[in-house]
């Protein structure tokens, strides 16, 4: 058997879609072992490998579980959504839309909100802006490139003040309503924050391209949209979420 065909066989072992025979044929028997056997112990080192990376890209979604409830949930995913990446790290990219699939939007949500957090640290590193250094006249029309790490999730639950609660060790509160959450890069760390939807309207008036006086807009509900709209900008300021301003 050639190489090529002998290393497809192995992999349809390692993902259960072999035939024994097709295995026995391929690989030879060990003392105590038959060809497909040692293809068995391969493919459960493989698949718990890929446990493994799942719960270290997703941990507060692995802590929603106990570590045997968490290897299913494992299993039924890798089925439906083998790796497609040599890189095992990218392994948990459908994970989100898994458990929507099976009715789970307040896990879906965490999912979602963890992996923003894995994928931040994929971006390229920007020095971010820390002043506007805008004139009056030069304000309205200004139009800010917010930093590539930063990340906007608009969810249907408060995955937040649940990834809040699994970090803590503490008991998970119920899902609440809906969140609107920042995640970005600092430094080497992951960060998010939930954001007012005033404020996140904003951030994605600027992120479409939208000037300042445009972004300052979605704050007119406030008691004080000026006073609220410069506060806005100046934690993006100090939060480094602005590369530039043009």
């Amino acid at each position: 058997m050639a190489l090529a065909e002998a290393l497809d066989v192995l992999w349809a072992g390692v993902s259960g879609d072999a035939e024994t025979g097709r295995l026995e044929a391929a690989f030879l028997p060990a003392p105590g072992l038959s060809g497909a056997e040692r293809v068995g112990i391969y493919a459960s080192m493989v698949f718990w490998r890929q446990v493994e990376a799942l719960r270290e890209e997703l941990p507060m979604l692995a802590a929603s579980f106990d570590e045997h409830a968490f290897a299913e949930l494992s299993r039924d995913y890798l089925v439906e959504h083998p790796s497609a990446s040599p890189d095992i790290g990218r392994l948990g990219r459908a994970m989100e839309a898994f458990l929507r699939g099976r009715g789970l939007p307040a896990l879906a949500d965490l999912a979602a909100l963890e992996w923003a957090r894995s994928e931040v640290f994929g971006e390229a590193e920007v020095a971010p802006s820390r002043s506007l250094e805008l004139g009056p006249e030069q304000f309205a029309g200004a139009r800010l490139t917010l930093v590539p790490s930063l990340r906007l999730l608009s969810l249907g639950t408060d995955a937040a003040r649940r990834w809040r609660a699994l970090d803590a060790g503490a008991e998970v509160a119920e899902a609440g309503g809906p969140c609107e959450v920042a995640v970005w890069r600092s430094a080497l760390e992951a960060v998010h924050t939930t954001l007012a939807p005033d404020e996140a309207a904003a951030l994605r008036q600027v992120r479409a391209g939208g000037t300042l006086a445009e972004a300052c807009e979605w704050f007119g509900g406030r008691e004080d949209p000026a006073a609220a709209a410069f506060e806005a900008i100046a934690s993006w300021l100090h939060e480094g979420w602005i590369a530039s301003v043009a």
